[in-house]
């Protein structure tokens, strides 16, 4: 049987402790002191105070909403029937994300349709809202200008520039 003495022990146990802590340490001090670096990068890199832009989505949300229950109500769009709306803050074009769930267009003179979603970009341009790049899930059938989807795309175009959003 081998033995070791006090002194072979210790450093048989010793030495590669001590390796691993060196290897160790500068592993893990490198992304602390990264992570901050990049938490203040991310911040200094969003497109305002959060708070205001939460603020900001909820209130499209709202008022895009009340002005498909307009459209629905006044009969602007043949048949137009929806469940739900969501509006988020989206980087990639600066302003807002919408989407319009479970939408039901048309009648029986112009035929019906049913989609999914919906979805379209809302951006401020000079104090007014631009509505743009529709998509609808699934494709229309047509995308006619007097078809039931082309009638709603544009009471949204001309509809959005009227939105108006606290200032703050």
């Amino acid at each position: 049987m081998l033995r070791l003495s006090r002194i072979g022990f210790r450093r048989a146990v010793l030495i590669p402790v001590m390796v691993i802590r060196v290897m160790v340490v500068p592993v893990t001090v490198v992304p602390i002191m990264v992570i901050p670096l990049m938490v203040a990068a991310t911040m200094l890199a969003g497109c305002g105070d959060p708070v205001k832009v939460a603020k900001t989505a909820a209130e499209l949300r709202s008022q895009v909403e009340a002005m498909l229950q307009r459209m629905e109500l006044r009969n602007e769009v043949p048949g137009l029937q929806h469940r739900h709306v969501t509006v988020e803050p989206d980087s990639e074009n600066g302003g807002y994300a919408v989407e319009i769930f479970d939408l039901k267009l048309g009648d029986a003179t112009i035929g019906f349709q049913t989609f999914s979603v919906l979805t379209f970009n809302l951006t401020e341009d000079d104090r007014r809202f631009v509505a743009q790049s529709f998509k609808f899930m699934p494709t229309p059938v047509t995308d006619a200008p007097d078809s039931a989807a082309g009638m709603l795309v544009d009471h949204l175009k001309t509809s959005s520039t009227k939105i108006q959003v606290a200032a703050e």
